[in-house]
């Protein structure tokens, strides 16, 4: 027997069951801890910190950021309340509103970070989990944030927070309901990411397999004594980049003049753009007097970029331009002569890692034009370097054609997993029928 159900007047939820009540959050906690103050001191071992950053998808993850205070300063940290399993952590800005159970007790909090108690004679500790996770208490959430760069919640907003309320039955129905069923979505997440893993790696494989070995079977090898080559088909030759390629740099338009910006028609690539394969579409355009009084540079459709810093994995990152453009000063402009440009793409990015160890022992430096010029090359047969791009480019599309299924089927499961807890938490659904489990 389903629900009945009464109005609600919200702006996201329009009915709940007849017996739920909508009660201020704070009435049913035993405690909330706001740890929100002065910064402990960090040292390399101690006590593990849990940070805004530990807390993501419901636990708390322990790899995601690794600070330590003192064993000896433990008790002034946590002064204010010492955590119990159980207890439910809410961040408050940079992210706000990501949600943990505590699964272990010696461990301090950091700033950013609220500890819940719920009353266990009336909120169940694991259904108070998942209804703040919801859809329904985020937006919610949302609407008590302020923030220009970083949106959070006031201490003196807490009081406003509210919560669905069922009976503590109904609430561990509703809670051992998600578990077994965010079990199942997740347990299919990770088999997928897992199969994501696999195709990269079957990716690198049939990249670098084809422009270090060829593609013909059974081919007479010999060794090169250079460790980024190995051993290569005996026809082929070595090289360093610099005697196939002319190499160069672009540059910026002064970004406080407008008139190098506004109504521009050149199009103008920034280091970023090296994340797409091949690209057609611009970062940006700049115009004809930007183009004279900058050091940007043209370059025709099939060169190849090759981004000297930028942030994260950027660096080292290898593109092929489709479209005639300039570039900023970021990017290394790789034009491939007398040899098949589209080969180098895909040797160029076969040795990513390599060439971001080049810039220094850390890889922390940008890389520059000489080290670029540097780089050893195989060079196949001008016949053969197109039969092995057209492998390649053959091989990948249908890599990445499986890579981007799996990645919408992850999405949607995500999606399915959003949708399932608001309804189950909102009582949009009925997880007490014995059926609610298929």
């Amino acid at each position: 027997m389903g629900y009945k159900y009464k109005k609600f007047q919200g702006r996201w939820l329009h009915k709940i069951p007849e017996e739920w009540e909508y009660v201020p959050t704070l009435r049913y906690l035993d405690s909330l801890v706001d740890y929100r103050g002065k910064t402990p001191k960090k040292v390399e071992s101690g006590i593990f910190l849990v940070t805004a950053k530990n807390i993501k998808n419901g636990i708390i993850n322990y790899e995601l950021s690794k600070e330590y205070i003192e064993e000896d300063s433990y008790e002034e940290v946590m002064r204010r309340g010492k955590p119990e399993i159980n207890d439910i952590l809410f961040t408050t800005e940079a992210p706000l509103g990501e949600i943990a159970l505590v699964d272990k007790v010696d461990v301090a909090f950091a700033q950013r970070i609220i500890k819940f108690r719920p009353r266990k004679e009336f909120i169940n500790a694991i259904y108070f989990k998942y209804y703040l996770q919801s859809k329904f208490f985020q937006q919610s959430l949302l609407s008590l944030a302020t923030g220009s760069t970083a949106l959070g919640i006031k201490s003196s907003k807490l009081c406003l927070l509210r919560t669905l309320k069922p009976n503590i039955s109904e609430q561990e129905q509703i809670a051992n309901f998600l578990e077994y069923k965010t079990t199942q979505i997740d347990n299919l997440i990770e088999h997928k990411e897992n199969l994501l893993k696999l195709l990269a790696e079957k990716r690198t494989a049939v990249i670098t397999q084809a422009v270090t070995k060829g593609i013909e079977p059974n081919v007479e090898m010999t060794e090169t004594g250079i460790d980024w080559l190995g051993e290569i088909p005996k026809n082929w030759k070595t090289v360093t980049l610099k005697w196939i390629s002319s190499r160069y740099s672009g540059g910026t338009p002064d970004k406080t003049k407008p008139e190098f910006w506004y109504d521009g028609n050149i199009p103008w690539f920034n280091s970023g753009i090296v994340n797409n394969l091949f690209i057609s579409e611009p970062s940006n355009y700049i115009t004809e007097e930007g183009y004279i009084k900058s050091s940007a540079k043209y370059f025709e459709p099939g060169a190849l970029l090759m981004a000297l810093a930028g942030q994260g994995k950027t660096k080292g990152m290898v593109a092929q331009t489709m479209i005639k453009a300039t570039c900023n000063q970021s990017l290394a402009v790789i034009n491939i002569t007398d040899q098949e440009p589209k080969f180098y793409l895909w040797w160029l990015n076969s040795k990513y890692k390599q060439i971001r160890g080049m810039s220094s022992q850390d890889g922390r430096d940008g890389l520059n034009l000489e080290m670029i010029g540097n780089i050893p090359c195989p060079i196949p047969p001008l016949n053969e370097q197109k039969r092995i791009s057209d492998y390649i480019e053959t091989e990948v599309r249908k890599i990445d054609s499986t890579n981007r299924k799996i990645q919408q089927s992850i999405t949607q499961l995500k999606e399915y997993r959003e949708a399932l807890i608001n309804a189950a938490v909102t009582g949009q659904i009925d997880v007490r029928e014995e059926n609610a489990y298929e």
